[in-house]
This record gives C-alpha cells, sequence and structure tokens, in this order.
C-alpha cells in the first residue's frame, strides 16, 4: 500500500471507523477528496464515508465515541455529517450507491474523486483512473453524463483546477458549453457556496 494512504488510514479516527466496521461486519470505504489530498500530501479535515448495508447507525456510533455532533444531512438519502467538536473537522457518510463501490464510484463528479480505499485490506480502488489523472494534474468527468446529473459540478471543476492548480482535460472542458445552461436550475446558495470555496 502506498505510504501516503496507509497514513490516512492508520490515523486515529479512520482507524476508529474501521473498527467499528468491522466489529458490527458491514463495509467502509472512505473515498474522494480525503483520499486524492492524501496522494497529493495534502491536509484535509473532511472525511468522507460510503457506507454498505448494515452500517445505518455508523454515524450515530462514530458521534457518540468521539464526542461529536450528528447532524443528519439528508435523511430520505440517508447522508449523515458528524463534526469533531474544537478540531474543524468533519466526518461526511453517505450509503453505498449502485450495489458496488465501483458504481458508487462512477456516480461521482471528477476521476480525481472516484478514488476510495476500503477499511481492509486497504487498497486503492481507481476504477476510472483517478490517480493517474492525480499525476497528470487534469480534471476530468466521470462521464460525458457527469454534468447533466448535477450542473454545479461546471462550477466544480473550475474550482478544482484553481485550488489544485490542474487543468481542466479537454473532453471534460467540450461538455461545458452544452451544459453551463442548466446552471440556471441550480439553488443560487449552492453556487455562492463553491464560488467562496
Amino acid at each position: 500500500m502506498d505510504h501516503r494512504l496507509l497514513s490516512f488510514i492508520s490515523a486515529p479516527l479512520p482507524s476508529l471507523i474501521a473498527s467499528l466496521a468491522r466489529q458490527g461486519g458491514f463495509g467502509v470505504w472512505f473515498v474522494g477528496g480525503c483520499i486524492r489530498d492524501a496522494l497529493l500530501a495534502r491536509p484535509s479535515n473532511d472525511i468522507d464515508i460510503v457506507v454498505g448495508p448494515g452500517g445505518e447507525d455508523l454515524p450515530l456510533a462514530v458521534a457518540a465515541r468521539i464526542g461529536g455532533s450528528f447532524f443528519p444531512l439528508d435523511e430520505e438519502r440517508g447522508h449523515a455529517r458528524v463534526v469533531l467538536k474544537g478540531e474543524g473537522a468533519n466526518c461526511d457518510f453517505a450509503p453505498l450507491q449502485g450495489g458496488t463501490i465501483a458504481a458508487d464510484l462512477a456516480l461521482r463528479d471528477f476521476t480525481i474523486n472516484a478514488l476510495a480505499v476500503s477499511r481492509g485490506p486497504g487498497d486503492l480502488l481507481d476504477p476510472l483512473g483517478g490517480a493517474a489523472d492525480l499525476a497528470q494534474r487534469v480534471i476530468r468527468a466521470c462521464s460525458a453524463g457527469a454534468f447533466a446529473a448535477d450542473p454545479l459540478r461546471i462550477v466544480r471543476a473550475y474550482r478544482f483546477a484553481a485550488h489544485l492548480d490542474f487543468e481542466i482535460h479537454a473532453e471534460t472542458l467540450a461538455l461545458i458549453p452544452d451544459h453551463a445552461p442548466l446552471l440556471a436550475t441550480v439553488a443560487g446558495e449552492r453556487i455562492r457556496d463553491e464560488l467562496f470555496r
């Protein structure tokens, strides 16, 4: 395993989450930005966790164990957040989509965010080539339908490019003009939040 990922998964909070999942007998995967940032050796205050069937109570268990605050983000879809007191860090939990972690990752915005590490053995799961895109410093959509699924991803593409000093891949850039009018359907608060980031 890459030493940067080993360092991430061995940290106290990921270790606790993995331990609780083992005890409960369900799968968990650390996904998205926390894995991207670990591979880039960048600090991250947010941990995104995909939880397999049977782990619906994991966020509450984590909050209880660390003395954090639990917040439902989207009760209908089962999304929740645990905020660590005094550390400015968040753990966002979401149920597994599509039946497999590969299917879940394929639904994400960009390949550099479609990376996962399982609770064990902890190997990198990279079905869309996100690690290669990290090495090449490019932002590439996970699919041709990524912007139609969530037009805010257009703004996110530019935010990631600016924040990480990456380039938007030519194929992804070519998708933007046709999907840009869909931004009118996005809540102004969501666009504002992306711009502030």
